[in-house]
């Protein structure tokens, strides 16, 4: 029997390490687009439902949360952009809160928490995140944010985000906008649905 020859390895990716980061970046190439593609669609849903035009943008932000095999733990802002038209002078309170709904959420995902929603209090907790139910095979989760709508509008549209880029089912996100009783989830999944 002849002896097999093995080329260069095709993989490209060295270890593990190399194939997560490659994950996130292209993640947040896909949530950049999403987002800026769903935006004119989604944006005017809200103005329907609650009224508010002067609503016009926000900012986005996704964030990684590593769970390592010790206590100690990797948080990282992968992407914080502007969607839609933020309103002059709304645009640094924007990407702070967007940041921090994201972190504070972080910070709870340990308690089962998977919406900023659970635990918002009006003044320094906010709705408007979500988080990835499990975490990937390199013990990975990812919590979108999203800040310049009222707050259950800035969760729905994280929402539909996390579906259209394939981090949870739409049965999930059902499930999620349950628990905050969002109806502004199901008028946005169907307006993404009418244009698609």
């Amino acid at each position: 029997m002849a002896k097999r020859k093995f080329g260069p390895n095709p993989y490209p990716y060295r270890d593990v390490t190399d194939l997560a980061a490659d994950f996130v970046k292209r993640l947040a190439q896909d949530a950049r687009c999403a987002a800026h593609a769903l935006a004119p669609l989604l944006l005017p849903v809200a103005h329907r439902i609650d009224g508010e035009t002067c609503r016009t943008g926000g900012y986005m932000c996704l964030f990684e949360v590593v769970l390592a095999t010790s206590s100690a733990r990797q948080d990282n802002v992968v992407l914080c952009i502007p969607v839609g038209i933020v309103p002059n002078g709304k645009a640094r309170k924007y990407f702070r809160i967007a940041i921090k709904k994201a972190t504070d959420l972080a910070l709870r995902l340990k308690e089962g928490e998977l919406l900023s929603w659970q635990s918002r209090n009006g003044k320094t907790r906010f709705a408007g995140a979500a988080a990835t139910p499990r975490e990937n095979r390199q013990g990975r989760r990812c919590i979108l944010s999203f800040s310049g709508l009222n707050g259950l509008a800035d969760e729905a549209f994280v929402l539909v985000l996390m579906i259209y880029l394939r981090l949870i089912t739409e049965k999930t996100a059902r499930r999620l906008a349950a628990i905050s009783n969002n109806n502004y989830f199901e008028p946005m999944l169907e307006a993404v649905r009418r244009a698609a």
